[in-house]
């Protein structure tokens, strides 16, 4: 899947961050940036097509940036059942 290698690029500075001990917040600001936003994009069009491997994949990648980044970070599922509350509440306020 296209997101999981560049997530996977990505996670060059969130390595950097973590062999330099930068602050936790930094790393966790970094995650959210640079990481997150890849899966955020593509979620909402694919979630639903993503196969058991895909997934897996994309938990691997938030795995490994949750030990580089210092905390435990949202599962793919968890990411996705936020995005989708959040835009049904921006779409229920419009009304």
């Amino acid at each position: 899947m296209e997101a999981v290698k560049k997530a996977r690029k990505r996670l060059y500075m969130m390595k950097k961050l973590h062999a330099r001990h930068i602050s936790v917040p930094l790393r966790v600001q970094c995650y959210t940036t640079f990481i997150e936003c890849i899966f955020l994009y593509h979620l909402s069009t694919v979630f639903g097509h993503l196969s058991a491997m895909s997934r897996l994949s994309i938990n691997r990648v938030i795995d490994l940036a949750g030990f580089l980044g210092g905390c435990d970070f949202n599962t793919i599922e968890t990411v996705y059942e936020r995005i989708m509350k959040t835009r049904c509440l921006r779409l229920m306020m419009n009304d």
